[in-house]
């Protein structure tokens, strides 16, 4: 965004926008300005599983002294449990034989510990979605809820289960800044 500039963004950004154009455009910005001061000396990471998409790519490739096959970089992330953008991404093994060279500086960390979720809600998930690998070790103690799964048949279905999951929170005095509700689908998608 601070290459792009205020002028470059949308009102209303859509999930597009913020995987293909803005990445695009900053991209153009450096190509079109080759002594700009906006490359770095080393490139760190974070959420990388998220970012392995070429727009994303192209732009680290430029701003990166030396570009991602020499140049100094690192990328943290949940390779084999949190990519939650997969559409348009590659996975890390295939970008890594793509760039790797004599000379190549980088390093990929790999998550394996979960601090976000209680034991509970990562047993569920292994059990409903099949977690494979699972987290080495779960850092939030466990606060003693059960999960409770919800089945539904359509998105119309879906929405009203919800609605009534969020009503008996507010019933029983849970904060809406106390709640978040993640989904697979983007932005867009799960506001209807």
């Amino acid at each position: 965004r601070e290459i792009v500039g205020p002028a470059g963004m949308p009102d209303s950004p859509s999930q597009q926008f913020w995987d293909v154009e803005l990445p695009e455009q900053a991209r153009n910005a450096l190509l079109d300005d080759p002594d700009s001061d906006m490359t770095v000396d080393q490139l760190i990471i974070d959420e990388g599983q998220d970012l392995l998409k070429p727009a994303f790519l192209d732009f680290f490739d430029l701003v990166l002294e030396r570009g991602l096959a020499y140049g100094k970089w690192r990328m943290f992330g949940d390779f084999d449990n949190q990519m939650i953008f997969p559409q348009g991404s590659m996975s890390l093994d295939e970008y890594l034989a793509s760039i790797s060279k004599q000379g190549s500086n980088f390093s990929i960390g790999s998550l394996v510990l979960n601090c976000r979720n209680t034991p509970r809600i990562i047993d569920s998930v292994r059990i409903f979605a099949g977690l494979k690998p699972g987290y080495k070790n779960v850092l939030r103690p466990d606060n003693q809820q059960d999960c409770k799964a919800l089945f539904y048949d359509s998105d119309d279905e879906q929405q009203a289960l919800l609605a009534s999951v969020l009503q008996s929170y507010r019933e029983d005095k849970i904060r809406a800044d106390d709640t978040v509700v993640l989904s697979p689908k983007t932005d867009c998608a799960s506001r209807r």
